[in-house]
């Protein structure tokens, strides 16, 4: 149901069925900058309030990977409701643009409410959910093409669908992305994953089993052909980190007291480092490397940040 007000009050102005969770879509910036799209229409002028409520039927009793993800300006949150217990709650504090998280399911049907609410301001609201299996991520095809090849780089990351202006990212890659990095290694033992992302993230689940890794940032247009000329030994990276990647995010120093002290908007900074924090690596970063895949030999290797 759809009302007219942020706080999910009075009489709904709508009601409809949805095959799917999912509402307003990407902001098309070269379309808007040219012209072609009227500012005006992008504009949302009232605030609005939905609530969806379904069942998710399981085939099989296991963990599933729950996935809610948002967009636009302005203010706004969700919570999500499952088997009538509250399990994610960001209606004043959205702390991710796409969040997700695991949860245990038995195959009987489970109860799904989903409450979204957002002010007047820019952009319309952008709202998607979904559930997928924890081992479903990765076809049978993508483990094929991986083990017959020579070497695989698994590019990996955050984009403006997982990262964007006015929004945090989770620390852990975005769903599924562990799970594909953890299966082209079992299927090839030359794995290089290149992580796309402004700073450090969760590698703990894979990063002791692949033998290459590049943090790329974010290079910009031009950015896989630097990628290429390093990884055939055209340009060399040099391979130095600038910072010191966390193991875990509760390793960071401001994880603490990054988000506002609850019910009010006070930020309390008192950063303190603990030297009983586990090192994230205990080899020297930075050395070169390049790949000669005529002779399937790696020449040198770069001691990732594990």
């Amino acid at each position: 149901m759809n009302l007219d007000n942020a706080d999910l009050a009075g009489t709904p102005a709508s009601t409809s069925v949805d095959p799917h969770v999912e509402i307003g879509g990407v902001l098309d910036l070269d379309a808007l900058s040219s012209g072609e799209i009227d500012i005006g229409s992008v504009l949302r002028r009232k605030a609005s309030s939905t609530r969806w409520t379904g069942y998710y039927s399981p085939k099989v009793s296991g963990t599933y990977d729950i996935l809610v993800q948002q967009g636009g300006f302005g203010g706004g949150g969700y919570r999500l409701f499952i088997d009538d217990k509250l399990v994610r709650d960001c209606w004043d504090l959205s702390t991710a643009l796409l969040d997700s998280f695991n949860l245990s399911l038995n195959s009987v049907p489970h109860k799904i409410v989903l409450e979204q609410h957002s002010t007047a301001g820019f952009l319309m609201p952008r709202l998607r959910m979904g559930i997928v299996a924890e081992g479903t991520w990765v076809n049978d095809a993508a483990k094929k093409i991986a083990a017959n090849a020579d070497v695989v780089v698994a590019a990996v990351g955050f984009n403006p669908q997982s990262e964007a202006e006015n929004w945090d990212r989770t620390f852990a890659l975005p769903p599924g992305q562990d799970e594909l990095i953890r299966a082209m290694a079992a299927a090839n033992k030359r794995v290089i994953v290149v992580v796309t992302s402004g700073g450090g993230v969760d590698m703990r689940r894979w990063i002791d089993q692949v033998p290459g890794l590049i943090e790329s940032w974010y290079p910009g247009q031009e950015g896989g052909t630097a990628l290429a000329e390093i990884l055939f030994g055209e340009a060399n990276p040099s391979g130095h980190l600038p910072v010191t990647f966390e193991r875990r995010w509760e390793d960071n120093p401001a994880h603490d007291n990054y988000y506002p002290e609850p019910g009010s908007n006070r930020i309390n900074y008192k950063e303190v480092f603990s030297s009983d924090i586990a090192a994230t690596s205990t080899t020297t970063p930075g050395r070169s490397f390049h790949l000669d895949l005529a002779s399937h030999t790696q020449h040198s290797s770069m001691q990732s940040s594990r």
